[in-house]
């Protein structure tokens, strides 16, 4: 016996419906932390629930042409992603090796009584806890944490690379310019420190919902009549990052929860190969822009850029706001880990739309945590 469930992305033109053994319902699932993971996605961590068989089409009466409607990436020699190739959502996972394959739980229908998160995994690859120090709880319950696979080395919270490594030079931790990229290396830039341009009167920008919620904050609050730049943290020398689980999020990158950090586009660099007109990191200008950017449009004045060969996220911005990027992440290289907490203050007084969630036990397992409740 299977349960059929139907699988959508965030713009709608790839729809599937996948099978799950009845019986095995529901499925414990690992959030999977790998280096690859990441930086193929932009997420700080992949949640992708293993299937009966193939993916099926909307009507689940037949074999699907993934093709039609996804991009396929090669992240290995045994394994191929597929992501909408309109916004995209990281929805299937084919393993070569078994043949198996996996959909992002994020995009299904349905996420109760169908998946449950079990463990982290390659916890070691973050270098700092990543994501997991964050999502230590699902459900009351305190998730094992791998080093790699199930079975191997668990690490402690709190645990962190440079204290069990003898002689770490610690001025890596000041490094002057944060590198991100994707996993295909098209799409690759550079964040400087705050400096006097980013803290320039004219750059203004509302409140997003990870400081204020919008649907229960007035609009004159949110326009930010007081101008406070709000994306400047630690004293000015940090920016600022949290999560959101909007639907946008969710489904446009196949995430229960997305990390985001708040910069200034006069502090990102390409260091990827852009046309020889680009003058500045202005994603307004197409002759600026780098070959496989590619841009989605959820709303009027939203733009979510993406990869368009590995289908990493990148940024989210607003054309009404054009100078405060959010940038994705899991696309940064912090040689203090993951988070980059040398570089981030994360927020974590609130998960942003968090009344949204796809999965609401993972905003609550990080809700948790920071209140302190276990």
């Amino acid at each position: 016996m299977t349960t059929q469930l139907q699988s959508r992305c965030h713009c709608g033109k790839s729809v599937f419906t996948v099978a799950f053994r009845t019986e095995s319902l529901p499925i414990s699932n690992d959030y999977c932390h790998c280096t690859t993971c990441r930086h193929a996605t932009g997420e700080l961590a992949l949640n992708q629930g293993p299937i009966q068989g193939v993916p099926l089409t909307k009507e689940g009466d037949k074999p699907v042409d993934l093709t039609t409607t996804l991009t396929a990436y090669n992240s290995s020699e045994w394994a191929t992603r597929y992501f909408c190739t309109t916004c995209s959502a990281h929805m299937i996972f084919h393993d070569h090796r078994r043949p198996s394959w996996a959909i992002a739980v994020s995009t299904l229908e349905r996420v109760t009584g169908v998946v449950d998160i079990g463990f982290h995994m390659f916890v070691l690859d973050t270098k700092d806890g990543g994501l997991a120090d964050h999502f230590p709880f699902y459900k009351g319950v305190e998730l094992p944490r791998y080093a790699g696979l199930p079975g191997s080395q668990t690490l402690a919270r709190g645990w962190h690379l440079a204290n069990q490594t003898e002689g770490v030079d610690q001025a890596r931790a000041s490094q002057e310019n944060l590198a991100g990229y994707c996993h295909c290396k098209a799409i690759s830039f550079t964040i400087s420190r705050p400096s006097t341009p980013s803290e320039s009167p004219r750059l203004r920008a509302s409140y997003p919902d990870l400081l204020h919620p919008h649907h229960s904050t007035s609009p004159e609050v949110l326009r930010n009549p007081n101008e406070e730049q709000w994306w400047i943290r630690g004293d000015g020398t940090k920016y600022l990052a949290g999560y959101c689980a909007c639907s946008g999020c969710c489904l446009s990158s196949g995430s229960d929860v997305m990390g985001w950090a708040f910069v200034p586009r006069c502090n990102v660099t390409w260091t990827t190969q852009v046309p020889a007109s680009a003058t500045c990191f202005d994603l307004q200008d197409t002759s600026s822009r780098p070959k496989e950017l590619k841009q989605y449009c959820p709303s009027e004045d939203t733009r979510h850029e993406f990869c368009g060969t590995c289908g990493a996220t990148a940024f989210f911005w607003k054309s009404t706001e054009p100078d405060i990027l959010q940038v994705a992440v899991g696309l940064l290289d912090a040689d203090v880990g993951v988070r980059a907490e040398t570089w981030l203050d994360w927020h974590r007084e609130r998960v942003g739309y968090e009344e949204e969630a796809t999965n609401v036990a993972v905003v609550e397992g990080i809700k948790a945590r920071r209140a302190g409740i276990m």
